[in-house]
């Protein structure tokens, strides 16, 4: 099978169940913008755009590129700036008191306090982004 070709901007159909759905906008720094919208079905991409984004972590392409996760759309960033995800603290794991902030490729040391309310930087293998996905909406 052919890999599938996406860029920044393409809306990404994630299966959270057999007949539901979220939608995730691709950005830079492997990172996808996670929407809380959940749908049985297809949806016009450019309803996303008013739609809350839950988390925009990191996450591997593998489902994007081997065509599990469709792309049905794009939605090109007003601003190169608006296409990164936001700021994302890493904690030391050999001094948990030193912390740094991830932000647009570049590092930068931190205190805690600004770390505050900032989310961790993980990527996720698609099954993990899935289930950090249920685990922050609602699915019925």
């Amino acid at each position: 099978m052919a890999k599938v070709k996406y860029e920044v901007g393409d809306i990404v159909m994630i299966p959270v169940s057999d007949d539901l759905f979220v939608f995730g906008r691709l950005l830079q720094d492997a990172s996808i913008a996670i929407y809380s919208f959940v749908s049985q079905g297809l949806v016009d991409v450019f309803q996303l755009e008013s739609e809350e984004v839950l988390f925009d972590p990191g996450v591997f392409d593998t489902n994007i590129a081997n065509g599990e996760w469709k792309i049905i759309g794009n939605i090109p960033f007003r601003d190169a700036d608006d296409s990164w995800p936001t700021p994302k603290y890493i904690q030391d794991v050999i001094n948990p008191n030193k912390y740094r902030v991830y932000y647009k490729g570049d590092m930068q040391p931190a205190k805690k306090q600004y770390v505050e309310g900032l989310e961790k930087q993980v990527v996720y293998r698609p099954e993990e982004l899935i289930k950090e996905i249920k685990n922050r909406i609602v699915i019925s």
